[in-house]
């Protein structure tokens, strides 16, 4: 775990890696924003980094509230107070959508995190509730694992099921978190490849139809996320 400037500098990080952060990385505070890590060593040093403050949590845009889950996995056995919207709600600009009441010592390091897995989450859910609305009753699957980092693909595509009410999702990992079997028929290769026979459609991709807005795949990609800010303050108790 980073607590101070310190053990900053002494973090060592291998090259011969691939690029996207392990859950063991985001729980040290590793791809925390170096400036809370100096506020950190600021209050230590002044003794105030036990004070209790309100931190509240609200969006530049509206949106489809999503990301509380692994938001609650990462702070769970804290001592804080944690109050926020459902998974699914729809939330107006500037809303408050988080709130956090405790320690700064218990959660100040997160901040960064917390906000990227609420700013990518809710514009995952918000774009796939659009494809869902304009399809009109018809299933829509979540299709964008290509055009995202892979280390983020499963969240985009259990998002879009869980809380963006798509059908399904091309991914495996993706699908497979929601309780889902992944969805798709087959790529362009086989017909490729010299007159190779594709095996039978599965009667429940048969059955699915697929939804292809340029504008709404661009979402999922991740360019339309709602802008996710915070403010803190000391709190009255």
């Amino acid at each position: 775990m980073l607590n101070s400037l310190n053990d900053v500098t002494g973090l060592k990080v291998s090259a011969e890696r691939f690029l996207s952060a392990t859950h063991e990385e985001i729980r040290a505070a590793e791809t925390t924003d170096v400036y809370f890590i100096n506020t950190r060593d600021v209050l230590t040093s002044v003794g105030r980094l036990d004070v209790k403050i309100t931190a509240e949590i609200f969006p530049r845009q509206s949106g489809v509230f999503a990301g509380l889950k692994e938001v609650l996995e990462l702070l769970k056995d804290r001592p804080l107070e944690i109050e926020a919207l459902p998974e699914g709600e729809h939330f107006s600009t500037k809303e408050t959508v988080l709130r956090i009441r405790g320690s700064y010592q218990d959660f100040g390091l997160f901040e960064t995190t917390l906000l990227g897995f609420l700013s990518s989450s809710s514009g995952w859910a918000t774009a796939a509730r659009e494809c869902v609305n304009a399809a009109g009753g018809k299933p829509v699957l979540s299709f964008g694992a290509r055009h995202v980092h892979p280390a983020i693909a499963s969240v985009m595509d259990a998002v879009a099921v869980e809380t963006g009410g798509c059908a399904g999702a091309s991914s495996v990992l993706g699908a497979k978190l929601c309780g889902k079997e992944p969805s798709g028929t087959v790529p362009h290769a086989p017909g490729r490849t010299g007159g190779a026979r594709a095996p039978p459609l599965r009667t429940s991709d048969a059955a699915a139809s697929r939804i292809w807005v340029r504008r709404s795949a661009h979402s999922l990609s991740g360019s339309m996320a709602p802008p996710i800010c915070s403010r803190s303050r000391k709190s009255s108790t």
